[in-house]
């Protein structure tokens, strides 16, 4: 998949994504500028290894509100994706639906990141959001998604938070790829887990 039929994607999922001469990025001869009023591409990252030269990018789109059982419920969709050599590596998608209460789900600031921890000359791509449909004062559940090549890793919880004079949440689990994989992956992952485990 080339990087403008991705955008043509985007479009046919009511997304708009212009394509501009400059800057570019690492492997295309060009770069997605901000994206239409119902969704946003929020980071991207070049990405250079085994697989080739691209892009890793984190779209977010806008909440889309409907009826369910007498009540305005939301939906909201978030996707990452993969590029090497103006393919498709990989995509992640998720979403939090039908939520009449408060509706959560976001990539964290500064959480795209890339690693080559083993040295063996394929990236390590890590995302990190959160999400979650709540009416009260509880964590949100908070996800790391990792890709090495195209094997998927990932840990799974919740923020931690302050409440009623304790803390609540904050734990996690390791699938069964981080916990059979490199010690590296497992020690990289606990790191970045506390670094955005902190709730509000």
């Amino acid at each position: 998949m080339t990087l403008r039929h991705f955008c043509t994607l985007l479009a046919a999922a009511g997304l708009a994504c212009l394509v501009e001469a400059a800057p570019a990025l690492a492997g295309s001869g060009s770069s997605f500028a901000q994206a239409s009023s119902r969704g946003s591409i929020v980071a991207s990252k070049s990405c250079t290894d085994r697989l080739g030269s691209g892009e890793v990018v984190l779209v977010e789109e806008r909440e889309r509100s409907h009826s369910c059982g007498g009540d305005t419920c939301r939906d909201k969709y978030i996707h990452a994706y993969r590029f090497a050599d103006d393919e498709q590596v990989w995509q992640i998608n998720d979403l939090v639906e039908d939520c009449p209460l408060d509706l959560e789900i976001e990539f964290l600031p500064g959480a795209l990141r890339i690693t080559d921890l083993d040295g063996d000359g394929l990236n390590e791509i890590w995302v990190v959001y959160r999400l979650g449909c709540r009416g009260d004062v509880s964590p949100l559940g908070m996800k790391i998604i990792m890709y090495e090549g195209r094997k998927k890793y990932a840990m799974r919880g919740n923020q931690r938070i302050y409440v009623d004079g304790g803390y609540d949440g904050g734990d996690y689990k390791m699938d069964a790829a981080f916990k059979e994989g490199p010690a590296s992956f497992r020690r990289y992952g606990k790191n970045l887990w506390m670094d955005f485990v902190k709730g509000d």
